[in-house]
């Protein structure tokens, strides 16, 4: 009895020990590298892998003999048989070639659009860790104004029962604390939500905030990596372009198979037994050989309206690619734009002596200091703005040039721009 019990209770601890290391796991520090890399376990990548697996397993092998037939005859009306065919139908041998082409083809499209679907899914998940950590930002800023707006009421309700108590601008203020906090709610809110898509498609439970590292890649660092005066296009080599240009060159060939298996029937061979012909064993065998001249194909107005298709999908690819280069240009002007504007936030922060000048005054009103620590706030939390537009730009033009998924994959958020 006693040898149960023991063995009970070292089940029932083994079990409280897997309890607490899998909670310790779960609730592991959070990774911006992880983050990024997992983004090759995406769902978008599922379909992909499957049709990869496919491929593996089934080949594109047109068979030798695409057709087999056997024939018996007999002259009389009974089951005596008097002759026997076996036909035999080769395989076109472009059809064979044309084929194996097209696997080979449709092999190293897979690739092209395994590099886009990926392009796409490190794409989302940059864009939910600018959004997290801009809407951590912003509740801190909130949060700020709000202290600072309550310390507004506490002047005007100082001033409560004199002559110069204004209960209209009592009741305004009221109501800006009032949307102040309805907007703190909404940016929580906001942030639950993208904190919810992050730990879903990453199957982590911890705490993100509190554990990631602030130490992000500077804008020297940026400018470097985008050229924002280079004139060569940032389209070369585009996997937006690459992937039209897969499915073309995978339409074009599939044009040629149809092509080939239009002109399938090439002919045959024939061995032969008629047991009436002739005196001799060998008499009775024989050989046929027929060849069929295609002259034309049954399928060619089709073929044709497919080979129009090509040419639009062709005309498509060369608006994708301006449209892409347009693009990449007006985020670099974007780029542009928000440095100039940080640096005039910047250096306005930098210059602004006003709370020294205020704390040196020792007659300085409390609504003179409190509007002095609104404007500073506010200049800060512009400045803070700011710097998430311009990461945002910043993965937006990877995006679209299709850098952001130059090999090898590096974390371009951070500060050493480390390989994931």
């Amino acid at each position: 009895m006693y040898g149960l019990y023991s063995i009970s209770m070292v089940k029932t601890r083994f079990l409280i020990l897997l309890i607490l290391l899998g909670n310790s796991i779960a609730k592991g520090q959070f990774s911006m590298n992880e983050f990024l890399s997992d983004a090759r376990n995406d769902v978008r990548l599922y379909e992909n892998k499957i049709k990869s697996e496919f491929l593996e397993e089934k080949r594109y092998r047109s068979p030798i003999l695409h057709r087999v037939e056997f024939r018996a005859r007999t002259n009389d009306f009974n089951i005596t048989q008097d002759d026997f065919r076996l036909r035999f139908n080769p395989t076109n041998p472009w059809e064979i070639s044309a084929n194996k082409k097209y696997y080979s083809l449709e092999k190293n499209s897979l690739i092209i659009d395994y590099q886009y679907a990926l392009n796409k899914a490190i794409y989302k998940r940059y864009r939910q860790l600018i959004s997290f950590f801009q809407l951590s930002d912003e509740i801190l800023y909130k949060e700020k104004e709000i202290i600072l707006q309550k310390n507004q009421l506490k002047i005007l309700e100082a001033a409560l029962g004199n002559s110069d108590f204004d209960i209209t601008e009592y009741i305004k203020e009221k109501e800006n604390l009032l949307n102040l906090s309805l907007d703190l709610n909404d940016l929580n809110h906001t942030k639950q939500k993208i904190e919810h898509e992050i730990k879903t498609s990453f199957s982590f439970s911890g705490n993100i905030e509190s554990n990631i590292n602030h130490q992000l890649i500077s804008y020297e660092q940026i400018k470097n990596i985008v050229e924002l005066k280079s004139v060569i296009s940032d389209t070369a080599n585009n996997i937006h372009i690459e992937n039209l240009n897969r499915q073309i060159t995978l339409d074009e060939q599939r044009i040629v198979v149809e092509k080939a298996e239009g002109r399938r029937n090439i002919g045959y061979i024939q061995a032969e037994y008629d047991r009436l012909r002739g005196d001799d064993f060998d008499n009775h065998f024989g050989v046929q050989i027929g060849v069929r001249i295609p002259l034309t194909n049954a399928d060619k107005p089709d073929l044709n309206r497919r080979k129009l298709n090509v040419m639009e999908d062709k005309a498509d690819v060369v608006r994708e690619k301006t449209a892409l280069d347009v693009q990449c240009e007006l985020l670099k002007l974007d780029l542009e734009f928000l440095f100039s504007q940080n640096q005039l936030i910047t250096g306005e922060i930098s210059n602004d002596n006003l709370l020294k000048l205020l704390n040196q005054n020792q007659n300085i009103k409390p609504e003179d200091l409190l509007e002095a620590q609104k404007s500073i706030l506010k200049m800060k939390k512009f400045e803070q703005l700011i710097q998430w537009d311009i990461y945002k730009s910043f993965i937006d033009y990877l995006y679209y040039s299709g850098k952001l998924i130059d090999i090898p994959l590096k974390n371009y958020l951070s500060e050493n721009l480390e390989e994931i």
